[in-house]
């Protein structure tokens, strides 16, 4: 999955205030929200261990309307923001 391909409705609106925005009513706050999965990266060589990488991903409607223009149609400063953790596999 692509960071463009992401559907920010479908992720799960977490209960967080960051520091900025605590002064601010609630509807001018930036609201923020969560998705994760999984994904696998393989060496070149057949040899090369697998790892298996839990992604989360969080949007933010804070950085999605900052001032400051995307530099493609597709860039993920449009509010989404990778977090990856590695995991090992089972």
């Amino acid at each position: 999955m692509t960071l463009a391909a992401l559907d920010r409705d479908s992720a799960t609106e977490v209960d967080y205030v960051a520091e900025r925005d605590a002064s601010k009513p609630a509807a001018q706050r930036g609201r923020w929200r969560v998705t994760e999965d999984t994904m696998t990266l393989t060496g070149k060589r057949k040899r090369d261990p697998a790892f298996t990488l839990r992604r989360v991903l969080v949007h933010s409607t804070a950085r999605a309307n900052s001032t400051a223009p995307p530099t493609t149609s597709t860039d993920w400063s449009a509010g989404w923001d990778p977090g990856i953790t590695p995991t090992r596999k089972p």
